[in-house]
């Protein structure tokens, strides 16, 4: 692949099938290493000043914005009404189109019951003294309001702003053939995916992730979501209750639950969040696309990387599931060309 500054990867080569691809480390042990080692790596180089969390988070949440905007507008040309407004302004899937499409009101209205309760959980606001005290920090006056604002807080979190770097840097270089979407908080809550990416043209699910953020080396947690990966894989891989798939007789995308998602760690560092937002500032700049292309390589390295560390496991860890294996197969025929000179 070759790098356009511009826009993205334009492709000079053929995609070469995974079954012939020897070039690339087979071995489990070896695969895994090389893993560890893409999670820890900083594809933007050293600490240069401390971010500004607050400005970090304005720009990143502006361009999710116009992100959702881009896509909705390109979902709406498919003329296909199931896909309309398909993102929220935060780039997450928005679960009320689902209704009477695919699950009924009563349906929809149970899962975000379980949403509220899961945030008054995360947010300790069921607790009185902490709901009062939150009250006075937020200066509101009902529950409903003070969890709002505590949502909004959330977004200067490092983790959050890791989830929103992620799916602005996988949109811009894999969006031309992928559908790259922040799940909707169900999906996100309950069956611990941050994104998931769907492939246009046939309307599979390639893969989902769950974001690492770290701010320094920590390769116990690393291998803790690296083994969790395999553990889904196995059980039959992850399920997306808020997704995409193909119709089977219009061969067009539809909105529609999927199954045996291969289910991905990928991790990024402050300094790599900090280059992106300042690549974002300036897209014109050669120097600041080149750094922001060689974190989306990261990423997407390590997405072929897990797909071929899962399919070469053996024994125990052998993950048998004939849907699964064949998402894997796909992910790294379809994800391979995005790396340069691949």
């Amino acid at each position: 692949m070759v790098f356009n500054p511009a826009r993205q990867f334009e492709k000079v080569s053929t995609r070469p099938p995974y079954s012939v691809d020897t070039e690339r480390t087979t071995t489990p042990e070896m695969l895994r290493v090389k893993i560890l080692q893409l999670m820890e790596s900083n594809a933007a180089g050293g600490q240069k000043e401390k971010p500004d969390k607050k400005f970090q988070q304005k720009i990143l949440t502006s361009t999710l914005k116009q992100l959702a905007e881009t896509r909705n507008a390109e979902m709406k040309n498919l003329k296909n009404p199931e896909l309309n407004n398909l993102l929220n302004t935060e780039g997450k899937i928005q679960m009320d189109n689902y209704q009477e499409i695919v699950y009924d009101a009563a349906a929809i209205e149970q899962d975000k019951k379980k949403i509220h309760e899961q945030e008054l959980e995360f947010s300790g606001l069921q607790d009185e003294k902490i709901l009062a005290f939150k009250k006075e920090e937020y200066r509101t006056t009902t529950l409903e309001d003070t969890l709002a604002k505590w949502k909004q807080s959330q977004n200067e979190r490092p983790g959050a702003q890791a989830e929103m770097a992620i799916t602005i840097l996988l949109n811009h270089f894999l969006g031309d053939e992928f559908i790259v979407a922040r799940s909707s908080d169900y999906d996100d809550y309950f069956h611990k995916t941050d994104q998931v990416l769907f492939h246009k043209t046939t309307g599979q699910a390639i893969c989902s992730f769950d974001d690492l953020y770290s701010d320094r080396p920590d390769q116990k947690r690393a291998l803790e979501k690296l083994n969790t990966s395999v553990k889904i894989a196995q059980r039959g891989g992850n399920q997306v209750k808020y997704g995409l798939q193909l119709h089977p007789e219009t061969k067009q995308l539809r909105l529609g639950a999927i199954q045996n998602v291969p289910n991905f760690c990928l991790s990024i560092q402050p300094t790599e969040i900090s280059a992106v937002v300042t690549w974002l500032k300036d897209k014109q700049s050669p120097d600041k696309t080149a750094v922001a292309q060689k974190i989306a390589e990261k990423l997407i390295n390590l997405i072929i990387t897990q797909s071929e560390y899962q399919l070469n496991l053996s024994g125990r860890d052998f993950v048998g599931h004939g849907a699964v294996r064949k998402n894997l197969e796909n992910t790294v025929k379809l994800m391979t060309p995005y790396l340069a000179g691949k």
